[in-house]
C-alpha cells in the first residue's frame, strides 16, 4: 500500500482529494468534513451544524420518479437508511425485470 501526501487548497479539483479505507460512520452522501491534519491520516472529522435536507437520488432502471428520497436529518444512519429504502423499492418492484449497476448522487435542497 503506497500512501502519498500531498498539500491541497480548497482550489484543487474535489476529483484531486480521495479518501481511502476512510471510518464509514464519518464518509457518506452529504457528509462535511473538516480539512484538517485528521483528514489527512485518513481520520476525518465531521463538522456538527444542523443540516438542510438532503435529497438522494439512485441510478436503477425502471425506477422512474421513485428514484428520490429526501432526508431531513442527513445523519449516518438516516442516509444510509434511505439507500436501504430506494433499494429496495428497486428489489421488490423492479428487479425482476431490469438489471444494471447503480450509481448514486445527492444534492442539498
Amino acid at each position: 500500500v503506497v500512501v502519498e501526501r500531498e498539500k491541497k487548497s480548497l482550489t484543487t479539483s474535489p476529483v484531486d482529494i480521495s479518501i481511502i479505507d476512510s471510518v464509514v460512520n464519518r464518509t457518506y452522501p452529504g457528509a462535511v468534513q473538516l480539512a484538517n491534519k485528521a483528514f489527512a491520516d485518513n481520520q476525518p472529522s465531521l463538522l456538527v451544524a444542523k443540516r438542510k435536507p438532503l435529497n438522494i437520488s439512485i441510478d436503477l432502471p425502471g425506477m422512474r420518479k421513485e428514484n428520490t428520497i429526501t432526508v431531513q436529518n442527513p445523519t449516518y444512519g438516516n442516509v444510509a437508511g434511505a439507500v436501504d429504502d430506494l433499494v429496495s423499492t428497486w428489489n421488490e418492484k423492479y428487479s425482476t425485470t431490469h438489471t444494471l449497476p447503480a450509481r448514486m448522487q445527492y444534492t442539498e435542497s
